[in-house]
């Protein structure tokens, strides 16, 4: 059970996050701006917005209703990076969130009963950052090497 609902904790809490930088944008926009995009929403049969009566609420935890949004920069915007853009609409299902943060001995808890190691704790995958890379360095004969002192 701890693996599961640790998994839903990191998850969940990057969810919420990400939900509410996209809630702070759009409501930024001017009226003007919302006008002039006109985003058709995804063709999504069965969105999750309620909580299932068929879901038991697990301790500590409450329900997000789901969503529909729109993700991203309009190709107007000029403070926009490229990658925000082009604008689009996204749908997110509802789902659990814990009620509180989770605490340092919870976290490691949890990293006791899964044996959880962050990307920071695992082997560097150099053939695998190497795909990362921009175009212009992945064509050079690049060395990477540290030098003594």
């Amino acid at each position: 059970m701890i693996k599961k609902s640790g998994y839903a904790v990191v998850l969940s809490l990057g969810a919420i996050a990400f939900l509410i930088s996209c809630g702070e944008h759009s409501e930024n926009k001017s009226t003007k701006n919302q006008q002039a995009e006109v985003i058709k929403q995804p063709d999504i049969k069965e969105l999750l917005v309620e909580q299932p009566e068929s879901l038991t609420v697990p301790d500590g935890m409450v329900w997000v209703s789901g969503v529909h949004f729109t993700q991203g920069a309009s190709n107007g915007d000029e403070a926009a990076l490229p990658r925000e853009k082009p604008a689009h609409p996204v749908a997110v299902d509802g789902f659990f969130i814990d009620k509180t943060e989770v605490t340092n001995a919870q976290f490691k808890k949890f990293v006791a009963a899964t044996g959880y190691r962050t990307v920071a704790e695992q082997p560097i995958d150099w053939e695998e950052m190497k795909k990362d890379l921009p175009q212009e360095l992945k064509n050079r004969q690049t060395a990477f090497c540290s030098r003594a002192r």
